[in-house]
């Protein structure tokens, strides 16, 4: 007989404190071929409001090890992944960071199918992956287009 983890949160759950529920801030959790992570939202420096499938970046020079992330992309630079959700300023939420993902905002730039994507020029927005930007900086890889006339990528960010 093996073990199974049973979960009491959804992945689509948005919560407003950490003491609500049993999951950790940074917690990953495998549904299938996907991977989420739990993190807490932050609207941030232009009060950018959460959409479902939009990319969201860590916040700050500290949100990796604080596993906070805004859609503003003044306030962050490395992709954290995909948001199932809708929340609020300081909520906490689960993200997707790998696997096959829609998303709901339109290219910046379109890829083909099968290009490599980076975070684009509009907050929560993707775009076709150059190597370098215009000031010559490595641009971080988040995933693949797999079907472009629908935003369908795989997604692989960061743990």
């Amino acid at each position: 007989m093996s073990d199974k983890q049973l979960f009491v949160t959804q992945i689509t759950d948005v919560n407003d404190s950490t003491s609500a529920h049993t999951d950790s801030l940074g917690d990953i959790r495998w549904v299938g071929n996907n991977a989420y992570k739990y993190v807490k939202f932050n609207s941030a420096t232009a009060n950018v409001a959460a959409t479902v499938g939009s990319l969201v970046v860590y916040h700050g020079a500290n949100g990796v090890d604080d596993n906070e992330v805004a859609k503003d992309y003044t306030d962050g630079s490395l992709v954290a992944g995909v948001l199932v959700s809708v929340p609020g300023d300081g909520q906490y939420c689960w993200i997707q960071i790998k696997g096959p993902s829609t998303l709901t905002i339109a290219y910046t730039a379109v890829p083909v199918d099968g290009q490599p994507i980076t975070k684009g020029n509009a907050d929560g927005a993707a775009t076709k992956a150059n190597e370098v930007d215009t000031a010559g900086a490595y641009k971080q890889v988040i995933g693949h287009s797999i079907d472009v006339a629908n935003k369908k990528i795989v997604l692989d960010c960061p743990f």
